[in-house]
């Protein structure tokens, strides 16, 4: 283990809603065959690495967390091999973390002196405006599992992609070897987290962070207001296995659209009958519901005032309603009974 978060004082910023009621994203969990990247760029040439200080271009500005980054940055020592810094080299925004697998990783031949058996590698597919940017870490090996010897015994495969399009984040997990949980973990389950405006000096601290726990199949948000809350809370309680996907659609409203999202209300909420939005807007604005399967299951323009919804035949359960405003979206949860 190499740190733990020390405790700071912190201040939250305003969001649509209350922070700890309205995480950064609406998480999608599915499943896909694992593909490694290929046609890609190798971070470390061929060499063996410990806690890298690597930092590449994105290949598009991507917004993330209300801000626009054009970089990422793994930082080191402090950084477990998979815990990234969003960067913007052009205005200087705040940094932002996020991190797939929050865990001590390694070269698999470190302590070797040869050819590393380990590849960090990324790469852009698509076209302006559709990229995908796509970071891979194939065949890592874990600093907590006999770091004195030369025979790392646990694998893990996994990928970051981002989206140009929409902004979203997805995750995708591959095949592992030996993996034993109590060994690799330094906090209390599998980390994956989210955070927003983080520094290190004097002394850990950020404005926020969301991170997944419970079962890796079914996962639910967690707030830590502060970095003693995080060193203190229970995450995924176990890696997420082979084929597993989570897709992150942004939740967070751009800092120059929060007013105007914030007077939209939605009631009744359960509902049985119908749903109405109160759009304060003079202008029209995409409404659009989602399934718990992300399915989309209706779409409407909104008009100024009062906007009802008939679902008296819709399926009882969990929806996701969204409208986009420019660059920021708002989100809420509908129940249906």
């Amino acid at each position: 283990m190499k740190k733990l978060y020390l405790s700071f004082t912190i201040v939250l910023m305003a969001f649509v809603s209350n922070a700890q009621d309205n995480p950064y994203f609406e998480l999608f969990v599915s499943s896909s065959s694992y593909a490694p990247l290929e046609n890609s760029t190798s971070l470390n040439q061929g060499l063996v690495w410990d806690d890298p200080d690597w930092s590449l271009p994105i290949g598009f500005d991507f917004e993330y967390l209300g801000y626009n980054f054009d970089s990422l940055l793994f930082y080191g020592y402090d950084a477990y091999g998979a815990e990234l810094l969003f960067k913007n080299v052009s205005d200087g925004s705040p940094d932002c973390q996020i991190s797939a697998y929050m865990l001590d990783l390694i070269d698999s031949e470190y302590d070797n002196n040869g050819k590393a058996a380990s590849d960090v590698r990324y790469l852009l597919e698509g076209t302006p405006g559709s990229q995908i940017f796509k970071l891979e870490w194939s065949n890592v090996a874990f600093y907590n599992d006999d770091f004195t010897s030369t025979n790392y015994t646990m694998r893990m495969n996994f990928q970051v992609w981002l989206f140009e399009q929409d902004n979203a984040i997805e995750f995708h997990y591959g095949p592992s070897l030996n993996l034993d949980n109590n060994v690799i973990q330094d906090y209390t389950g599998i980390p994956v987290t989210f955070i927003r405006n983080y520094v290190e000096v004097p002394a850990y601290a950020w404005e926020g962070a969301y991170m997944l726990t419970g079962d890796p199949t079914a996962p639910t948000w967690i707030y830590a207001a502060t970095p003693g809350d995080f060193d203190n809370a229970s995450f995924l309680t176990d890696t997420p296995v082979d084929g597993t996907v989570y897709r992150f659609i942004p939740m967070l409203v751009s800092i120059n659209e929060q007013t105007a999202l914030r007077n939209i209300s939605v009631y009744p909420n359960p509902a049985s009958d119908k749903i109405n939005i109160n759009w304060p807007s003079e202008e029209q604005q995409l409404v659009q519901i989602f399934d718990a399967l992300g399915r989309t299951v209706f779409t409407a323009q909104l008009n100024s005032g009062i906007n009802s919804i008939d679902v008296s035949n819709w399926e009882s359960g969990v929806y996701t309603l969204h409208i986009q405003q420019g660059d920021s979206l708002f989100v809420e949860k509908l129940m249906i009974q």
